[in-house]
Formats: C-alpha cells, sequence, structure tokens
C-alpha cells in the first residue's frame, strides 16, 4: 500500500529541501516527492511510514533553527479606537492583494466583551467594545479551541484583522480574531 500525502510549512523550513535531505539519507524510503519551499507532496510505502517520520525530524533537527518554533504574532500595532470602522476595513480591503511576505494588516487590543456566544459548534462570536469606550462591534473567532469555547471572557486581548461583514444585504464592521493572547 502507498501513501500520498501533502506538506505546509512555515517560514524558515524550506519544505521541499527537507524531504530532499531525507531522501539522500535514506534513498529508497521516498518513492516521489517534489515541490517548493512551503509546500510538497511525496509517496511513501505503508510499511516505511515509521522510519520516514523518525528521518524528517532527525532532518528537522540538525538543519533547522529551533526559534521557527517559536509563536511569534507579528502585527502593525494598536489601533485607536476611533479607527475602528468599515471604512478603514474597506480600504484595507482595497490596498492588496495580501500575501506571502505582504500579510493583511492585523492590529492587536484590549476590548470589554459585551456577549459571547458559540457558533455552529466551533467558532465563537462576540460582541466587543474597545476598553477606553463604548462603541460596539462584532468579532469572530473561527475554530477555537475547547478551552476558548468553554471560556466566559469578561474582556480579551486580541491579535485581529478588520472586516466587512455582509448579512442581508447589510454591511457592518466585523474583526477577524486570529488569536486570543
Amino acid at each position: 500500500i502507498k501513501l500520498k500525502g501533502s506538506c505546509r510549512s512555515i517560514p524558515g523550513i524550506h519544505m521541499r529541501d527537507m524531504l530532499d535531505l531525507v531522501d539522500k539519507r535514506e534513498p529508497h524510503l521516498i518513492e516521489r516527492f517534489g515541490g517548493h519551499a512551503m509546500a510538497a507532496g511525496l509517496t511513501i510505502h505503508k510499511q516505511n511510514l515509521d522510519l520516514f517520520r523518525e528521518s524528517f525530524e532527525a532532518v528537522i533537527k540538525q538543519y533547522v533553527d529551533p526559534a521557527c518554533f517559536d509563536n511569534v504574532i507579528e502585527c502593525d500595532g494598536e489601533i485607536d479606537s476611533c479607527d475602528l470602522t468599515i471604512e478603514l476595513a474597506q480600504f484595507l480591503e482595497q490596498a492588496g492583494p495580501w500575501g506571502q511576505r505582504f500579510p493583511v494588516p492585523s492590529f492587536s487590543g484590549r476590548f470589554k466583551v459585551l456577549d459571547q456566544r458559540v457558533l455552529a459548534e466551533h467558532h465563537l462570536k462576540f460582541v466587543l467594545s474597545p476598553e477606553d469606550q463604548h462603541k460596539p462591534v462584532d468579532a469572530i473567532l473561527f475554530y477555537a479551541s475547547e478551552k476558548e469555547l468553554k471560556t466566559h471572557y469578561e474582556s480579551l486581548n486580541i491579535h485581529y484583522e478588520l472586516s466587512v461583514n455582509e448579512f442581508r444585504g447589510i454591511q457592518s464592521l466585523q474583526l477577524m480574531i486570529r488569536h486570543i493572547l
């Protein structure tokens, strides 16, 4: 039985090169592979899965800077609560294109939680207000962890993007939460 897999990477790990190093160490382990720095694919025989796992981990330990695995959040800082507007969200949407090495602007800030609920068993929907004023704004965290889903928040320090939510033809500002800090 052959196993086919795909890989996605993080900055600092050239996925195709890592597979190439595994292939050079264990020449008959990988049947086929290819890709580039941020994504790759491979085929191996099922009986080689454990050996592949060990070889891949050994290559990562030898060639990758452990700092790659530090949980670092990069953002554009805090913005004034008066700038939490649909106009700024629309401007940022139109200012793209955004992509690798040119990420969508993201911000951090502290908010009071006015309301929270779970959507579709996986997402958290909030009504937040900046700590310095009462200006309700919707926010959503997609695919929240079990811990996050069970926590009742009174305030949040978040990393987020400004987005435009459209519901029943009405546009409104929504914060897309990337991380609860």
